[in-house]
């Protein structure tokens, strides 16, 4: 196969991979592009090869600027993955301290609740141990 042909297939793959969604040009027609450029190169120039010299670079130097973009692109997503990460858990942990915060007012109000039941027990048994007192000192007199 002609090295322009071969050239001019490479860069149609790699082009055709890149326009179909953003997608990795695989490492193997990179590879294929680079060893048919460097050929290419080695060989004694022609004016129609330097123009096709000229147009070469700047379809590699068109794919790793897209390459470049991805990895941009695929570092700002991770980033703000962690960033949405950190502030869920932030939340989390809020909910868990007004959790707790919740059940030490739960179990303060409970304690008060029963001090104060406590309270009002030991006031009847007092009341009915002097009314006993009463009753049982009023019948011995008589």
């Amino acid at each position: 196969m002609n090295l322009h042909l071969q050239v001019a297939d490479a860069l149609a793959k790699a082009d055709g991979l890149a326009e179909k969604g953003l997608q990795p040009v695989p490492e193997n027609l990179l590879k294929e592009a680079q060893q048919a450029a460097e050929e290419q190169r080695s060989m004694p120039s022609l004016g129609v090869k330097k123009v096709r010299k000229d147009a070469l670079p700047a379809n590699l130097e068109k794919m790793f600027e897209q390459a470049e973009a991805e990895q941009k692109v695929e570092k700002i997503t991770k980033e703000g993955d962690k960033a949405e990460e950190k502030q869920e858990a932030a939340v989390e942990e809020k909910k868990r301290e007004l959790k707790r915060q919740a059940a030490k007012k739960q179990a303060a109000s409970k304690k008060s609740k029963a001090e104060a039941e406590k309270k009002a027990s030991l006031k009847l048994l007092k009341q009915v141990a002097n009314d006993a007192k009463v009753v049982k000192k009023g019948p011995a007199s008589k």
